[in-house]
């Protein structure tokens, strides 16, 4: 089991090294956004155990969460792209 489904987190993008995810849209808010922490815990916990690569050790990573109403939809057909946006302040 992948640490999205194991926090009840929908995995939404990967665009380079960043993650995007998303939690909630059951009206479920409070438990979304606490499920949505708990997963970038989980995840930096991992980049920190990471032996150094090259020489170099892991640089960390940085977490970023936004909690308000958000809209999710499909673009297009071919390939098929599913993509969530939401207001921020």
């Amino acid at each position: 089991m992948n640490s999205a489904r194991r926090y009840e987190v929908d995995k939404i993008k990967t665009i380079g090294d960043s993650y995007m995810a998303a939690s909630g849209f059951d009206g479920r808010a409070v438990e979304g956004a606490v499920a949505v922490g708990r997963l970038a815990l989980a995840m930096m916990e991992v980049i920190d155990r990471q032996p150094p690569l090259g020489g170099h050790s892991a640089q960390g990573c940085a977490s970023a969460s936004i909690v308000g109403p958000a809209t999710a939809g499909v673009i297009g057909d071919d390939p098929l792209l599913a993509t969530t946006s939401g207001a921020t302040p």
